[in-house]
């Protein structure tokens, strides 16, 4: 009796490591070089199709003033999701925003950025009081001087510095597409 326990036992033991050696030998099969791929290539287009990492698009046009190219300056993107998303102004006018997520945006320009010294703007001089900095500090942006400044600085209306007042918004898609904007 004894003996055969024993038997049923080392039976069942067979078995189960029969099984489980054919089941890790179909694992090894599932999980082979060219399933793997296969099943990778497999789940990235679906995660294309989805729409998944779709959820941006890249916004890029001319913005100009009175019909003029803005030579400088910053224009932002704020999403109605939250963030902001800001770039330079080209001195030929132009913009370009990569990852921008989809939906409304209001839109914002300033060229406060570029604003020389000698201009400061209704009285308010964009450097600190003279004596307040250490000597040998410059405050012009890098890569430009007091005379590029002059040349490409352009004053534009305060409110399209604003996001409750500019008045400018876009709706943001999926993909490439071209905005310009002509401030008035």
């Amino acid at each position: 009796m004894v003996g055969q326990t024993v038997l049923k036992i080392t039976i069942k033991r067979a078995l189960l490591f029969v099984l489980s050696a054919e089941r890790i030998a179909s694992m090894w099969r599932f999980f082979s070089r060219k399933t793997i791929l296969s099943r990778l290539l497999l789940l990235g287009s679906l995660l294309l199709t989805a729409g998944c990492g779709g959820s941006y698009g890249v916004v890029f046009g001319k913005i100009s003033y009175k019909g003029k190219p803005l030579k400088g300056g910053t224009i932002s993107f704020i999403p109605a999701s939250g963030g902001v998303v800001t770039v330079s102004i080209q001195e030929d006018g132009s913009y370009k925003i990569n990852r921008v997520p989809i939906g409304p945006v209001t839109i914002t320009v300033s060229t406060l950025s570029i604003r020389p010294p000698s201009k400061g703007g209704g009285g308010k001089p964009m450097t600190p009081p003279p004596g307040t900095l250490p000597p040998g500090i410059d405050l012009t942006p890098p890569g430009m001087n007091v005379a590029d400044l002059e040349k490409r600085y352009m004053p534009i209306p305060k409110q399209y510095s604003d996001p409750a007042k500019s008045g400018l918004t876009y709706i943001v898609q999926r993909g490439k597409q071209i905005y310009d904007i002509d401030l008035k």
